[in-house]
Parts: structure tokens; C-alpha cells; sequence
């Protein structure tokens, strides 16, 4: 009895050691400026549905962390005293938004760490406890997880709760028991709303039950068992859930399937991020998941599911029905590489199997005492390269980045209420303050009690001080964008110079390569009407936005933790010249 104590509390502690790793990697740098252009659209989405009643502005990705961030936010505005509307919110916000970004993150924080820790209570479940300690130990260190934990973004939310529902699920399998078609039901409802694909989690519910039903009623046929209640409770709770934290899916249907609908044609009509000659799945392969898993890691991992798909117990069945139809569900993705986060931890409990399983046969095969140790030594070997890019990736957010040198640049030497137009959807580009003026006539000009006027006061309140310009801000000089979509564009930098627009600000993250650079005429229109009078430069240049687009991995592999850098764009400042 001592032993199998002393046993537990030892995994206990190894356990507890693999969660602060991951819970250490993932909080590392989290206080990074608000660069990333999909959290300042989730920010905005937020604002929205405090002043509507939580009506969303956009649905694309799910209504759930939406929720739960506002919810955060309100907790903390009762501590800090606000007024708990949304002009306090907005008010505070503007007025210090370090503790709301850091509340808002620190969810995915949560959300990261804990879905080591229901990986572990996974393989501990389906396999052995070593097979959970050890796929707990992978995931925790899997870069790719890491990096996008730092993100008020909802993949990494729906992937835990999708790894929650599998778990449940697989206790449908090994006992039947009610509470687990519930808890399942609910976990499949939660990652929906956090991200519509994963309504696929609903395969490992069906998958489950199927089997748990044959060997116990192998004669009642088909449609007994699709009928069983335990079934259509789970099927019921996952609606409600979905509903729950999805309210205007039912309250406003039209305007949220619309988005839904847009949104779903863009994803199966275009891949955003260049495969770059390649079919997207084979990218995935071969850039997303090699560089954000590590080579090795990867080969064991895909190695780990062909073996599982060769031993086709039913504990394999179950957890194999996402992460097999989701990868080839991707394949008509945009081809970002946050679409497979729910892959991770099913791919990390596909390596820790195989490799314990290894440890196993070497150890009946060879009498290998050391068989134990081996296995650690192999696991660390495999994980060096994404641990690196963890302490590349989380020094590097740390450093000074282009934008706020440019922004400090300007505030010397760009007089107050000029106008500029700067490029890079809103968070690319430096983050000027506001001409006091033109914010008092936008504010004029809004209809009374809109949330454009709370919101233009809110900024107003909090440039109390220094000077402010009128800047707008685009998706890119040469085109002309509503909604996120482009419309129309601008052949000329000429167009800028009659409109009276004094500066013009560039980033290159906007032109990735050279199929997205400007074109010859409009570049040499920029040259003829405007002039270079401050160019801003990072350490290493990362040939793409590494936190919304794609990582650029050469780039990040020349960081050295400890080696003073400046992060960010390429940042060129364009001024009007004096005609003769």
C-alpha cells in the first residue's frame, strides 16, 4: 500500500513539474503589446456586444471567449471601481489597456496549461499513466502551442475543450456512465462556440458509443442504439451549450448565418498563406507542423497514428475520429497555422503511445533495465528543437519593436494635426495618438449614445496631453478595403497628394513577397510625390507577420535569448513634397 502511494505522489510531482513548465512557457512575455490584428478585431467584436446586448459585430470565429473575456473584464472594472458600462469600459481601457490584454491572454494561458493536463488525464485513462505523463511532457513543450497561447485568439480554447470531450468520451467507452455523456455534451457544445470546427469533437461521441453499445447489446441493431438516451442527452447538452454561449444564432439568425456563410465560402475559396506550390495539406506537413513541432517529434507523432490505426483497439478508435477528419478537413483551409491546434494534443498522445510502447517491447525483448531512462532521454531529444524556438519566440516578444521607436520618432517630428495615412490593418503600423480637434468633430458628428461616439470619447479622455494627428488607417496604400474585404484600388500615390495627405507610413509585412509588392507604376508614383524621411529597421527581418500570418522560422532561429534586439516591420515614413 506504501508503494502504490508513494508511486502516485511521485506522478503527482511529475505531473505538477510538466503543468509549471507549461504554465512557465506559455505566461513568458505576455504583457506584448496589442500586435496582433486578429485580437484587435476580437477587442472591437467585445466592445460591440457590451453596448448590444451582447450582439456580436462579427461571428466568424465563434461567440464563447468573446464572452469570457468580457465577463474578465468586468470582474476587474468592480475592483478598480469603474462604472460597469460600456463608457467605463471603454474609458479604462484606453486609459491603460496593459491589464485588460493581459486578462484576456492570460484565459489562453489557462486554457493551454490546462489542456496539458487533460492530455495526460487522457493517455492516463486510454493507456498507462507513463503514456500520460509523457504525452502531457510533449505537448507542454510543443512550440506551435506555446507560441499561440500567448493569443486572445479561440483555437487554443476549443482545442482544450475538445481534448475534454475525447476524455469524457472515452469513459463512455470504459464505463457507460450517464455523467460522461453529459460532460461530453457539454465540452462538444463549449469548443463549438469557441470555434465552429470543432463540431467535429460530436465524431468521438458517436465513435464511442457505437462501441460501448455493440459489445453490450451486439443484437439491438442500428437505430436502438442511435436512440438510446444516454445518446440524445449528450446530443441535447452539446446544443444547449452551443446555444448558451452562441446566444444570437437563435436570437438573430439571419445576420449571424450571413457571417457564417461569408466567412465559411472565403475559407473553402482561398488559402491565405502561400503553400507555396504546394497542396495544402502536404504545407501543413512540411512548414507548419515540422517547424512548430520539431521534425522528430512530427515523424514519431505520424508514425504514433499509423500504428494506432494498426492496432485498431477501441480506445484508439475513439480519440483517432478528430484529428483524422479535422487534417483532411483542412486541407480546404486558408492555410493558417493555428487551424491545427486541435491536432496537437491528439498527435503528442499518438508519440508518448508509441514511444512507451517501445520502451516496453525493448525492455520484454532485451531485459533493458533502462528502458525507463531511455524513454526520457528520447523525449528530450526530440523536443530540443520546438524548446528552442519556445525561448527564441518568448525573448523575442520582449525586445523593442520597430513600431514604438517610429511612434516616438513621429511625436518629435512630425508637427501636431497632421494628417498621415498608415498601412498595416490597424495594429502594423505605429500607434499614433489623435488630433484632439478632429476626434472633438467625430465626436460631434456621431449620432448621440452610438458606440463610434462612446469610443471616440473614450480616446478622447485619455489624450489628455501631446500632440495628435489625423491619421487613417489602411489595410494597404494600394487598395481600398471595407469589412475586411478589398473593394477597389488605388492606382496612384497621387491620390494620397490631392487629398491633402502629408505622410505616408509603409510596413513590409504588407508586401510578403513579390507577388505582393506594389506594382511598378504605383511605387514609382510614391517615389514622385513623396519622399523617405525616416526608415525603421528591426535586428532580424521575419519576412512575415510571425504572430497573425505565419512564422517566418530562418528568421526566428538567428534570435539568441540574452541578445538585445528590435522586433517588428520594416517601417518607411513618407513626406509630401513641396511642389515647385
Amino acid at each position: 500500500m506504501s508503494g502504490k502511494k508513494n508511486g502516485l505522489r511521485r506522478e503527482y510531482i511529475l505531473l505538477a513539474l510538466v503543468v509549471l513548465l507549461a504554465f512557465a512557457g506559455r505566461a513568458y512575455g505576455l504583457n506584448f503589446p496589442a500586435y496582433h490584428w486578429d485580437e484587435k478585431i476580437g477587442f472591437d467584436n467585445i466592445f460591440y456586444a457590451s453596448h448590444n446586448q451582447l450582439a456580436l459585430m462579427i461571428y466568424d470565429h465563434g461567440s464563447f471567449l468573446q464572452y469570457l473575456i468580457l465577463g474578465s473584464w468586468y470582474i476587474y472594472l468592480m475592483f478598480t471601481g469603474a462604472p460597469l458600462t460600456t463608457q467605463g469600459l471603454l474609458t479604462s481601457f484606453f486609459g491603460d489597456a496593459a491589464p485588460f490584454v493581459l486578462l484576456a491572454r492570460g484565459l489562453l494561458v489557462l486554457a493551454g496549461t490546462g489542456t496539458v493536463v487533460v492530455v495526460y488525464a487522457l493517455g492516463r485513462r486510454a493507456y498507462s499513466k507513463k503514456v500520460g505523463l509523457l504525452a502531457a511532457f510533449l505537448l507542454a513543450l510543443t512550440f506551435l502551442h506555446v507560441a499561440h497561447s500567448h493569443y486572445a485568439r479561440g483555437h487554443i480554447l476549443a482545442a482544450f475543450f475538445v481534448t475534454l470531450a475525447v476524455y469524457f468520451c472515452m469513459d463512455i467507452l470504459q464505463t457507460g456512465r450517464r455523467r460522461s455523456y453529459v460532460l461530453a455534451g457539454l465540452s462538444i457544445g463549449l469548443a463549438t462556440g469557441a470555434q465552429y470546427s470543432a463540431l467535429l469533437a460530436v465524431l468521438p461521441l458517436l465513435v464511442a458509443h457505437v462501441l460501448r453499445e455493440r459489445a453490450r447489446r451486439p443484437d439491438a441493431g442500428w437505430l436502438a442504439w442511435s436512440l438510446d438516451r444516454s445518446l440524445l442527452i449528450a446530443i441535447n447538452v452539446a446544443a444547449l451549450a452551443f446555444f448558451a454561449v452562441t446566444p444570437y444564432v437563435l436570437l438573430d439568425f439571419p445576420y449571424f448565418s450571413g457571417q457564417v456563410k461569408g466567412f465559411l465560402t472565403q475559407v473553402v475559396t482561398k488559402a491565405h498563406v502561400s503553400p507555396e506550390g504546394q497542396p495544402v495539406l502536404m504545407f501543413y506537413l512540411t512548414e507548419h507542423l515540422r517547424n512548430g513541432m520539431g521534425l522528430g517529434l512530427e515523424i514519431v507523432s505520424l508514425v504514433g497514428v499509423v500504428y494506432a490505426l494498426a492496432r485498431r483497439t477501441s480506445q484508439d478508435w475513439v480519440w483517432l475520429a478528430f484529428p483524422t477528419v479535422l487534417f483532411f478537413a483542412l486541407g480546404k483551409g486558408e492555410n493558417f497555422a493555428r487551424y491545427a491546434l486541435p491536432l496537437l494534443p491528439f498527435l503528442a498522445l499518438a508519440a508518448a503511445r508509441l514511444l512507451v510502447d517501445a520502451a516496453e517491447w525493448a525492455r520484454g525483448r532485451w531485459r533493458f533495465r533502462w528502458a525507463d531512462a531511455g524513454l526520457v532521454v528520447v523525449a528530450i531529444a526530440l523536443l530540443i528543437p520546438s524548446t528552442l524556438n519556445i525561448l527564441r519566440f518568448d525573448y523575442w516578444i520582449t525586445q523593442p519593436d520597430t513600431r514604438q521607436l517610429a511612434e516616438a520618432w513621429m511625436r518629435r517630428n512630425i508637427p501636431a494635426g497632421a494628417r498621415l495615412v498608415v498601412e498595416g490593418a490597424d495594429v502594423l503600423g505605429p500607434d499614433l495618438p489623435l488630433d484632439k480637434t478632429w476626434l472633438d468633430e467625430s465626436i460631434a458628428a456621431a449620432s448621440p449614445d452610438s458606440l463610434g461616439r462612446i469610443y471616440l470619447e473614450a480616446i478622447r479622455a485619455s489624450q489628455l496631453t501631446g500632440p495628435g494627428y489625423r491619421v487613417e488607417r489602411v489595410f494597404r496604400l494600394d487598395e481600398q478595403h471595407r469589412g475586411g474585404v478589398v473593394i477597389g484600388t488605388v492606382d496612384s500615390a497621387d491620390e494620397y497628394a490631392r487629398r491633402g495627405v502629408e505622410y505616408l507610413v509603409t510596413v513590409d509585412w504588407m508586401q510578403r513577397d513579390a507577388e505582393d509588392a506594389y506594382s511598378a507604376a504605383f511605387q514609382q508614383s510614391l517615389d514622385a510625390a513623396y519622399q523617405q524621411i525616416a526608415v525603421f529597421e528591426p535586428t532580424i527581418h521575419f519576412r512575415f507577420d510571425p504572430l497573425a500570418w505565419r512564422m517566418d522560422y530562418d528568421a526566428l532561429a538567428q534570435v539568441v535569448p540574452g541578445q538585445p534586439g528590435i522586433g517588428g516591420p520594416r517601417l518607411v515614413v513618407y513626406q509630401l513634397k513641396i511642389q515647385p
